[in-house]
């Protein structure tokens, strides 16, 4: 299944969905994204405690992965990579 269709079936609201569109804008074609919380806010013009409860909720829903392992970005603090999951969600 699609990771479009998946996203649909999860019954994302709008916001997690405009979320869910702004990390995915901002992954490489191995679909991995370094991506500050805030950065995320800022393309899905939601609040940055909104966004977070998104990339939870998307979590959750096995939509994507949160490296536990942070990667430092220009030294000053470190930022989560988080990676679609393009496989079927058990």
């Amino acid at each position: 299944m699609s990771l479009i269709l998946r996203a649909r079936k999860a019954g994302l609201s709008e916001v997690e969905n405009r979320v869910f569109l702004a990390i995915v804008a901002r992954t490489d074609t191995n679909g991995e994204a370094i991506i500050f919380p805030s950065a995320v806010a800022i393309g899905a013009r939601a609040s940055k405690e909104a966004t977070e409860a998104a990339i939870e909720k998307l979590r959750l829903a096995k939509l994507i992965s949160i490296d536990p392992r942070t990667r430092l970005t220009d030294g000053r603090k470190p930022a989560p990579r988080i990676s679609l999951n393009f496989g079927d969600a058990p």
